[in-house]
Order: structure tokens, then sequence, then C-alpha cells
């Protein structure tokens, strides 16, 4: 059945054509198919009776449209029940076994008690739990409320000033991955730092001991925390409850922040009165407040992975009296280093030599990058790059006391570790912008180094992966 639009609109990216039948949305290509022009076709011609609604829209060539996703709520498999009104008793469950407009939905044959044409009762909607076969169809109870959100999280390895346009990260592959898997073509990401380590901060565990006098003599820290900023934190202790109402003097103190966690001697500022030593008093510390940043843009996402071939080590870029250590890389493709450049941070893991080496910049002792303590995992700063096909090397500078030529005995492994690296640029920060430090921090991992988020793009705007690029 064909329809006949006013006059030609010629249709381009900023058109919208939308055609409704009984207040139900017709799907383009499925229901009706329309390639330009003045006119379009239904599969199945309406009916006589039916209402049919055709929106057209075409704005300026600029960008007063845009693309909303429409999250469903009732859809077939649900179950609905009509409940007990003026002396009509409740309904037993019925499923949904079709939508036929916005506002009227067709369920299973119903025989059971409290039928009746002439008393309008309120209804209870149960979602569907279990898949159904529904007029010899499956229907599945999968529905797009409920699907996951995996977004894409790297952490920062870089330090970030105020007034930063880039940010330097572990891995950055998954902040366009829908443009690297579809032809989706990203213009820009909007992204949330969290500077603490973790989204999910934890408060730390401490307990007191009570000298003689009845004032408090040490701390313990039995579990550091999570999230912590700063270089510390100020405890409180319950006050004292062994001599009497207003006798004794509340203590506190102050513990230093080491990775996000505390962590350190406490410097107790005061060690308070009346206290029992059967009876310590209770330790509180504060719930941490990680710092956040809404970045509003990202424009450019580079980044690159591969393993580690060998590990050697060598003089440093400093020259004689100073020490270094030489990576071997092979990628998937010389395309893992594009952009790729000397002085940017990079992210190595999983090696097999070494026993802890700390990483400095510029054959500066005083310059430490990072501190490791497994191996050579650790942050390195990129020296002496060069690359061909796949293959690459570079030079990192490291602390001449923290290695040598035993523990890390010489290049010719097949896989002794992993690189990653990740650099996030044409960056519009916040009107509060934050900085961040991470050099010279311990590394044990990632885990206590800042986040950043990737937001408002893909599913459902946001920021999470779109699962629907097959």
């Amino acid at each position: 059945m064909s329809f006949e639009l006013g006059s030609d609109p010629e249709l381009d990216l900023n058109a919208v054509l939308l055609i409704f039948i009984n207040g139900v949305i017709q799907e383009p290509g499925s229901h009706y198919q329309f390639g330009g022009g003045t006119s379009f076709n239904f599969v199945t011609a309406p009916k006589k009776e039916d209402n049919i609604s055709v929106f057209f829209y075409r704005g300026t060539r600029g960008t007063d449209s845009v693309s909303v996703e429409i999250i469903e709520t009732i859809k077939e498999g649900d179950e609905l029940q009509l409940m007990q009104f003026d002396n009509v008793v409740t309904q037993n469950r019925r499923s949904i076994a079709g939508i036929v407009t916005s506002d009227l939905v067709e369920t299973n044959l119903y025989a059971g008690q409290g039928v009746s044409d002439s008393v309008s009762r309120p209804f209870d909607w149960y979602k569907q739990k279990v898949d159904k076969f529904i007029n010899n169809n499956f229907v599945y109870k999968t529905r797009p409320s409920i699907e996951p959100h995996v977004y894409p999280t790297a952490r920062i390895i870089g330090d970030v000033s105020s007034s930063t346009g880039e940010i330097f990260v572990d891995n950055a592959q998954f902040f366009n991955y829908e443009e690297n898997e579809s032809s989706i073509v990203i213009d820009a990401v909007d992204a949330l730092i969290v500077n603490g380590g973790s989204s999910d901060p934890v408060a730390a565990a401490i307990t007191a001991t009570v000298g003689t006098g009845g004032t408090i003599s040490a701390l313990t820290i039995t579990s550091g925390g999570s999230g912590y900023v700063g270089s510390a934190v100020t405890i409180s202790l319950s006050a004292p409850k062994t001599i009497g109402v207003g006798v004794g003097t509340t203590a506190s103190a102050t513990i230093p922040v080491v990775n996000g966690a505390l962590n350190g001697t406490a410097n107790i500022t005061n060690p308070g009165f009346g206290y029992n030593a059967s009876n310590p008093p209770l330790v509180l510390s504060p719930t941490p407040n990680p710092t956040f940043e809404n970045i509003t843009s990202i424009d450019i996402v580079q980044g690159g992975a591969g393993i580690v071939t060998g590990i050697t080590t060598v003089i440093g870029t400093g020259g004689q009296g100073t020490l270094g250590l030489k990576f071997f890389l092979n990628a998937a493709s010389n395309a893992q280093y594009s952009n790729f450049a000397n002085g940017y941070p990079i992210f190595i893991s999983d090696t097999i030599v070494g026993r802890g080496v700390t990483s400095i910049n510029n054959s500066q002792n005083d310059a430490v990058v990072g501190v490791g303590t497994t191996f050579v995992d650790n942050i390195y700063i990129v020296r002496n790059f060069s690359a061909s096909a796949a293959n690459a090397e570079f030079v990192a500078d490291i602390l001449s006391t923290t290695a040598s030529s035993s523990e890390i005995p010489a290049t010719g492994f097949v896989t002794c570790g992993r690189f990653s690296w990740g650099r996030l640029a044409g960056i519009s920060r916040s009107s509060s912008p934050i900085s961040i430090g991470v050099t010279g921090l311990t590394f044990s991992g990632l885990s206590t180094y800042p986040t950043i988020q990737r937001r408002t793009f893909g599913h459902r705007d946001s920021g999470a992966l779109r699962n629907d690029l097959g």
C-alpha cells in the first residue's frame, strides 16, 4: 500500500520520518519501505478503521535534532493481574501476548475468576522472570532495562594539572570501542575522573592502645582502607567513660596517607585522658571522600598494547654512572605504536625478572616515577623509542641501586611481560578542574591510581559499551 507525502522533503541526516498505526510506531524496513522521494509503501496494508499518523520533520543543517533511545516498559511475556474492586474478585495472572497500541495489550485467553466487562479495575504489572512460549514463539525474559552496563575505565598513570589538555592512562582501547568495532564514528565523549583510586572508597580500621595514666599510647592500623587523598587524615576516638560524666579528655590523631590508604605511624595530637586499658576506645576513621571532575569532551583517543619479548639492563640516558632498562616489544601491528612518542608513560606488567625497580625520569634519582615492588612491573617514562613493523624498543631510566645484571639476565624470552599505554587528548576541562599527582607512588598494581571512566556515549548514552554492533 502506497502513501504520498505532500511535497518532496529532500531527506538528509537532519530529517526525521515517524509513522504510527493506532499509536504504535512502525519500524522502517520491517513495517514499511521508504527510499526517499514523496511516497512510502506499507508491507501489510492497514485496515480502513486504523488510525494512521505520519510525522515528518526536516531540521536545519545544524544540530537541532537528536536521536533518543526509548526504553520499553511493558513487553510481551510480562504478566498483568486485575485486582479486586466493587465486589469483583481479583483475577489470576495472565501473560501479555502482544502490544496492540500505546495503551492496549492482548493477553492469553482467560476463563478464570473475576471476569467482568462492566467494572473498571486497577491492575498490577509483573515483569517477565522466565522464558515463555507464546503464540508459537519463544519470548525471552531479557529486556533493555536489565542489560548490564560495562563502562570503559582506565587508570591515570601520569600527573594531571588543572590546565592540562591530555591525560595518560594505562589503556584507552575501550574509550572508542564502537569506532574500532563498527562503522560508527565517535566525535567526542565525556568522562568522569575519580581521584582517590577507587569509586567505592573503604574506611580504614584502627585500634587504640591505652597506656599508663589513661592516655592513648599507640594506634594500630588493621586495615588501611582505600580512596583517601592528601598527605594525612585526622581521626578521632570515642570519649572516655571510665571516670565519670564530664571527666576526661577525648583523644585525637593524624595518620599519613600512602597510595590512597592510611599507612605509617600515627601522630597522636592529643593523647586524651581517662581511658581504660581493659576497655580501649573506638577509633573513628572518616570515610574517604575522593575528588571528582566531569570532563566535558575528549576528542582524541590513542593507545596500544602487546607483549614484552625481552628486558635487559643498559646504560641510562644520562650516560655512564646511570642505569636503564631496555624493553623489547611486539604487538599485533605497528598501529599499536601509532602516535607514540618519547616522554610518554607506559605501563609494564606481568614481568618475570627483577625484584622491584624504581623508575625515574631523565636519569635524575630524585625524579621518581614509580616505586616497583614486584619483578619490574611499574610505570616507566619512554626514552629512545624506535619501532619497525610490529616490533619496537625503548629505554627507561631506573634508580641505579634497584637492579643489577644478575637480577635481570638478558633478552631472548618469548613472552616476559605485557605493555599498554593510552592518551586522551583534545580535552575540555570542567569549570572546577582538579590536579592529580601520581609520580612517586609505590607501585603494587594500579588499584590505588586514580580512574577515568567514559560517559555520555554508548549504551543509552550512559558511557557503557554498546551491545548492538553485530
